[in-house]
């Protein structure tokens, strides 16, 4: 059975993003909504097991919407979209178990929720190696690691790349002109 979510979060585009990236493996069924009474509507028909929620919600304040959220489903679990990087006092007293901070990394997006939820991790989305491979760094060899480990301090060991600079030749100075007035 899939894990439900329900997302609060002001921004439209946002809470549909994140929707879209939590169902991409089929473990997660998720709702977006812009407002808290929106979101409140919907937890009476979809009985969520988990609440997203950005602090930032215009109808109501997120700290309501939990209390609320909880009287529907007691001992849902909760994240919150913090307007810091911390979680506030308020939030911890309501028994928030997790803040997902803007921007985020959607690899680290499955561990987010297995830690709240109490799961094991489950990843969103699997990229082929083909991809990873084609964001800019060519894979490392482990002949590569080994000598970078093997040398010691203050030993370097002979790069194996060409130097993309290319030093001008140097010049000798050229000798002062003497004058021979008197």
């Amino acid at each position: 059975m899939p894990v439900r979510i329900l997302i609060a979060d002001p921004d439209e585009s946002f809470g549909l993003m994140l929707k879209q990236i939590l169902e991409l493996n089929g473990e997660y069924v998720a709702d977006a909504h812009t407002t808290g009474s929106a979101t409140l509507a919907s937890a009476h028909k979809r009985k969520p097991d988990l609440l997203i929620v950005d602090a930032a919600l215009a109808d109501m304040s997120a700290a309501a919407l939990i209390a609320s959220m909880q009287l529907i489903r007691p001992g849902i679990s909760v994240m919150l979209i913090p307007l810091g990087n911390t979680l506030p006092d308020e939030f911890q007293r309501l028994g928030v178990r997790g803040i997902l901070t803007k921007p985020f990394f959607v690899g680290n997006l499955g561990k987010h929720i297995s830690d709240v939820l109490g799961t094991q991790i489950r990843p969103l989305v699997e990229m082929p190696s083909s991809f990873t491979r084609s964001l800019g760094k060519p894979p490392v060899s482990a002949s590569a690691i080994i000598n970078k480990q093997s040398a010691t301090p203050g030993e370097t060991k002979p790069s194996t790349t060409a130097n993309p600079v290319q030093s001008q030749p140097q010049q000798p100075p050229e000798p002062a002109i003497k004058s021979n007035a008197t």
